[in-house]
């Protein structure tokens, strides 16, 4: 009997659906070895095995939307600083029983995860499975319950917690560090209750080793962080590192201090403070220091709260004119305020408070 096959050309079209799909096949698997490349292979994996994990993973009914994404750009900041990969667009958090927690402060670069319980660490991605369905019952779980345990060991609402009005014994175990700025609200602000780490030109590059002016032993800012212990910390520098390196030198080493504090103490709020403006004829006058500048890094700044346990706080709205420009009345030169404004950024405080649920 003759064929009844269609025929174009001597192929079937049966043959050309064939190849088509083989085709979208090959496509699948090339575009899933690119994003396993992204997340966390080394260097010099060879790309055949890539494939190979990618065809593994697709025959396992792993696909790349079953990977923990935990993007933001705090994470991106906080690897980096760890001397992590950049490109690490997606997080996997495991223990060995395939759980899945998601944290927004465990760095994470392209060599692999690192599990902040002590469970696993620098686990090269491509001797684990995939995070299974299973697993992410698990995030979707938590999500639910609306808590996660971050990598302080905190148990903290999932969603961002609002600021709250206190009254000053708020302050009974908080530490006000950073540069003059600092110095003039632990002199004029009335706040007498905290402790005070402050120095003149203070920068994020040495804050850590600067003998504080504020304290009456001269001890440096680690030095105090290591024998006391605070529940809620403000950090105020910035204004002197504008003329080094640019924004994401500046940030970068700003998170390199905030692990180290995270570190030595576990249980605080930390408040990142915006850097304060300058005024309008300082910014108009081709000086490096310039509310461009200033703004720019007060952008990198606000990435890193985490809005659990890490802040970002503002004063600047309290004091900027119409050019957004701190107001040449209430400053003496153009960087610093009189000492009679210094009571508005304490009020500014009171207004700014965070109560862990």
């Amino acid at each position: 009997m003759e064929s009844k096959k269609i025929k174009n050309n001597g192929i079937s079209i049966s043959e050309i659906i064939l190849s088509a799909m083989v085709l979208l096949v090959c496509l699948a698997i090339f575009g899933y070895s690119i994003f396993l490349k992204m997340i966390g292979g080394e260097e010099n994996v060879k790309f055949s095995e890539l494939m190979a994990d990618a065809t593994n993973n697709i025959h396992e009914g792993i696909y790349p939307w079953n990977y923990a994404n935990t993007y933001s750009a705090t994470d991106f900041q906080l690897a980096d600083a760890a001397g992590d990969s950049m490109d690490a667009f997606y997080h996997m958090y495991y223990n060995k029983k395939g759980d899945a927690t998601v944290s927004s402060r465990v760095p994470v670069g392209k060599y692999g995860v690192s599990f902040n319980d002590g469970l696993m660490s620098e686990i090269n991605i491509y001797e684990l499975d995939s995070l299974s369905i299973s697993g992410m019952e698990a995030v979707i779980d938590q999500a639910i319950k609306g808590v996660s345990e971050n990598s302080a060991g905190i148990i903290a609402s999932t969603e961002p917690i609002d600021f709250t009005t206190v009254d000053d014994s708020y302050f009974d175990d908080a530490v006000f560090i950073g540069d003059s700025r600092m110095v003039g609200v632990s002199e004029y602000a009335g706040i007498d209750n905290a402790c005070f780490l402050g120095k003149t030109a203070m920068t994020i590059y040495s804050m850590m080793d600067e003998k504080c002016e504020t304290d009456p032993e001269r001890r440096t800012v680690r030095e105090v962080l290591e024998s006391e212990s605070f529940g809620k910390i403000y950090i105020m520098v910035g204004i002197n590192e504008v003329g080094t390196g640019d924004v994401d030198y500046f940030v970068d080493h700003y998170v390199e201090v905030l692990n180290e504090i995270r570190e030595l103490q576990p249980n605080a709020i930390i408040f990142v403070q915006a850097i304060m403006h300058v005024s309008h004829d300082m910014d108009m006058s081709g000086s490096y220091i310039n509310n461009t500048a200033i703004n720019d890094r007060n952008q990198g700044l606000s990435q890193l709260a985490n809005g659990t346990d890490i802040f970002y706080i503002d004063v600047n709205p309290l004091f900027d004119d119409e050019y957004g420009a701190l107001v040449k009345a209430y400053t003496w030169d153009d960087v610093h305020l009189y000492a009679t404004h210094y009571t508005t950024w304490h009020e500014f405080y009171l207004q700014h408070g965070i109560v862990l649920p």
